[in-house]
């Protein structure tokens, strides 16, 4: 299927998914591939990666995909709307302490080593300024970063706020992009927590 937003002599529109960790990105992503958007989620490939650390973000994980969601780009979408004028934007949110909860078991059991630093464990840095779960850091990156989205588009009608954890759906998210309700439920994605590669058990391990 082509991209909703293909236009001959038009801008690019993108639909960009701005919330943080465990605030339903996954199920958001899910839904819009539902819709029939060419969606992809977190991706933290080394020509993203690069894109990320040169701060020039066209890349194919952009470029080739109608959404993006998650962390990866989330801190930059001023530079994101200069590039893609006009695009939409979705921030998911969560009630606080359910998404501390969330993140702490996410994240439980992590370690860092300067040996060896890993994509997401970067990503995660460059957003919670900590590739292991802090409270106070992860709540500080969560109020600062939602008051920035939020008054940046505000009055734009750009923005859309979502509490997948509390209910919101098709709806919402239909009535935004103006487009029909599916006949099938919202998806409710919980995915695996990210485990370092060099930590992972193979099913040769002893215990």
């Amino acid at each position: 299927m082509p991209g909703i937003f293909d236009c001959p002599g038009a801008p690019q529109r993108k639909i960009f998914g701005l919330g943080l960790s465990k605030t339903g990105t996954s199920s958001l992503c899910q839904a819009l591939r539902i819709l029939g958007y060419r969606s992809i989620h977190n991706p933290t490939d080394d020509e993203s990666m690069l894109a990320l650390l040169s701060g020039d973000l066209r890349c194919r994980a952009i470029e080739g995909h109608d959404v993006v969601c998650d962390i990866m780009f989330s801190r930059h979408f001023r530079e994101l709307d200069r590039i893609f004028p006009g695009s939409l934007y979705i921030l998911t949110e969560r009630d606080k302490e359910s998404w501390h909860l969330a993140c702490a078991r996410h994240w439980a059991d992590r370690s860092v080593s300067l040996s060896k630093i890993w994509n997401e464990e970067l990503v995660d840095f460059q957003v919670y300024g900590t590739a292991l779960y802090r409270r106070s850091l992860f709540d500080d990156a969560y109020e600062q970063h939602y008051a920035a989205v939020a008054q940046y588009f505000e009055g734009s009608g750009r923005l859309l706020k979502m509490n997948i954890c509390a209910g919101d759906g098709w709806v919402k998210l239909c009535g935004f992009l103006a487009v029909p309700m599916p006949s099938i439920l919202f998806p409710h994605v919980r995915p695996d927590r990210w485990v370092r590669p060099d930590e992972r058990r193979h099913p040769t391990d002893v215990s």
